[in-house]
């Protein structure tokens, strides 16, 4: 596979490049330490430091999590990162640096291309999720990723659930789906949140009788 462009670092491309590392090296499912990671993509004559400005820029974007476990930083990949990556991928002015593409790199992309298809190119494209069972499924999903990713102890904040599903869940579907959830009594949902910012705040759940519902727990 034979490129034309330039080595030096592109701050789209590179954000692309580490989304693709991230998702090849399962950081969907577990987190992966950063230094992996950045091993993984920099090239030639690089430092990993030099990624540090873009692994900052995607924790901004909701893109990734960053998760500091002692003196190691640990990375996540998230749902909406996972449809950013989509579009990086798929931009005309993406491309790798260099001559060649290493055959990690071109295997990924494969696996990609097999496994996911046409996934959404943004994330007001995002596949909607139309009926409450396959909301439920997912939810669960999310709830246990992010409590295995996060070390939660099965306190799971719900703007952190709802973040993950981006655009393919209405916002008051939501609410009204993880209430039945609770009603179900596969979560329950707990007040809480005194000092979240505003943002946070915005993205739990507010009800008319209990309050700020800010953090789902499983039964």
């Amino acid at each position: 596979m034979v490129i034309h462009k330039s080595t030096e670092i592109d701050g789209n491309n590179a954000k692309t490049r580490l989304l693709l590392a991230l998702w090849d090296m399962g950081a969907l499912e577990s987190s992966v330490k950063k230094s992996g990671l950045t091993e993984r993509v920099k090239r030639g004559k690089e430092k990993s430091g030099e990624y540090a400005p873009y692994l900052d820029a995607l924790a901004e974007q909701g893109a990734i999590s960053l998760i500091t476990k002692g003196r190691n930083t640990q990375i996540l990949l998230t749902e909406l990162g996972k449809i950013i990556l989509s579009a990086g991928l798929k931009n005309d002015d993406f491309a790798f640096g260099g001559n060649q593409v290493g055959s990690r790199v071109a295997n990924a992309l494969l696996k990609w291309m097999r496994q996911m298809g046409d996934i959404a190119t943004a994330a007001s494209d995002a596949p909607k999720i139309s009926s409450y069972d396959e909301f439920k499924k997912v939810a669960i999903g999310v709830f246990d990723r992010l409590n295995r990713g996060y070390n939660l102890n099965d306190f799971v904040p719900i703007y952190r659930i709802r973040r993950e599903f981006s655009e393919s869940v209405d916002r008051l579907e939501f609410n009204d789906w993880m209430l039945k959830l609770q009603e179900e009594n596969i979560f329950h949902l707990r007040t809480g949140g005194l000092e979240a910012t505003d943002d946070q705040k915005q993205d739990s759940i507010n009800d008319e009788y209990r309050g700020l519902l800010f953090v789902a727990t499983k039964s």
